[in-house]
């Protein structure tokens, strides 16, 4: 049984990514009794997704494979590990029993993935007849997040014949 012990990240995700890929680099830990011996069959659990601030819980949800056992070199070799919320994020890796102090990432800034929606926001509804109503559109990816790099064109629509409508906008 170990009794005391390290955890400690052999590997760190990379330090940027986007929320609808794995990280480009996976997590992999390390227990280790106290003299650095390599501890086998130890259960190691991402846990927590804290925000850069260290306090405030992440909005979004790990995603992937988030609890091994260690295997005969003391390793946990996680895969497909990712996030859904674009933020800046650190994750923190524990082992219950024994309980060890925790590991915890370096920061990991994430970026919105690939669009995958549009959504419009800012009209009034009713719109009085003659009054101007601002429009929004934002390209979403899978998770709700902004997305980047939407090139796309949009053409706005109305059911009233009456209706003033803005010309195409092409997103650069």
């Amino acid at each position: 049984a170990l009794a005391a012990g390290v955890l400690s990240f052999t590997q760190q995700p990379a330090s940027t990514g986007t929320v609808e890929a794995a990280f480009t680099t996976q997590p992999i830990l390390s227990v280790t009794d106290t003299y650095g011996n390599p501890k086998s069959g130890v259960t190691v659990d991402l846990s927590d997704v804290l925000a850069s601030d260290d306090t405030t819980t992440g909005a979004g949800a790990l995603t992937g494979t988030a609890s091994l056992v260690t295997d005969a070199a003391g390793l946990a070799t996680f895969t497909n590990v990712g996030y859904t919320k674009t933020d800046t994020i650190h994750i923190k890796a524990v082992v219950v029993s024994p309980a060890l102090s925790a590991a915890s990432t370096t920061n990991i800034a994430l970026s919105g993935g690939a669009p995958a929606t549009l959504t419009v926001s800012g009209i009034t509804d009713p719109v009085a007849a003659g009054t101007p109503s601002n429009v929004t559109v934002t390209a979403k990816d899978q998770y709700g997040n902004t997305a980047a790099g939407y090139t796309g064109t949009v053409a706005f629509t109305s059911n009233d014949a009456q209706a003033v409508l803005p010309a195409n906008y092409t997103f650069l």
